[in-house]
């Protein structure tokens, strides 16, 4: 008898929700600590200080914090992108940012680039990418929230560094993945930088 293949979407759907709910839990000294070993585990990275472009992710509170990660990248002469979802769901552009005072708040909960202050940068002149998940496994594999911005964005920054940022306990063994997923070359946890399974060394 064959055996009958498992349900990709609610295998994601539950993990997903599992792994939110802990993340959820956290207590906001936690956050603060461990994302300021972050930091230093990124700034003595050579990735990081060899590269001239950078887009970070906007933190919501639950997740690493990247503010203090953009305030280093900007004072250190980097240009900065950060996400910005098109109005075409699914879609997102990297907008320069010279300051956290360019934000304010977007959808999701997600803050945004101010529009009148909006420049955009090509994904493919991107050097460095710190990308947020929801779960990564050690091959690279990524877990996001389900709606594919980052893998559609992603495809099209092929020579950039990806490095996934999450805390430890949201990294896996093995996720489940479909061919269309774009994988990690390093994580970065509160523990250090991990180079994933056939990532760049």
């Amino acid at each position: 008898m064959q055996r009958k293949m498992p349900d990709f979407k609610q295998t994601k759907a539950q993990l997903r929700q599992e792994l939110l709910k802990v993340r959820r839990s956290l207590e906001s000294k936690d956050i603060e600590r461990y994302s300021q070993l972050m930091g230093r585990h990124l700034f003595s990275w050579l990735d990081y200080q060899q590269a001239n472009r950078v887009m970070i992710y906007l933190s919501t509170p639950d997740e690493p914090g990247t503010d203090d990660m953009i305030r280093h990248a900007l004072q250190h002469g980097k240009t900065v992108c950060v996400p910005m979802m098109r109005a075409e769901y699914g879609l997102m552009d990297s907008a320069i940012i010279h300051d956290l005072a360019d934000l304010q708040p977007g959808r999701l909960g997600i803050r945004s680039p101010k529009p009148e202050r909006t420049t955009i940068l090509a994904p493919a002149k991107i050097d460095l990418a710190i990308i947020p998940g929801v779960a990564f496994d050690i091959a690279g594999g990524r877990l996001g929230m389900g709606a594919g911005y980052y893998d559609r964005f992603l495809s099209l920054a092929g020579q950039a560094v990806f490095l996934g940022m999450a805390w430890r306990f949201q990294i896996k063994p093995t996720l489940p993945q479909d061919t269309h997923d774009v994988k990690m070359h390093y994580l970065l946890t509160e523990d250090g930088i991990l180079t994933c399974r056939g990532g760049k060394m």
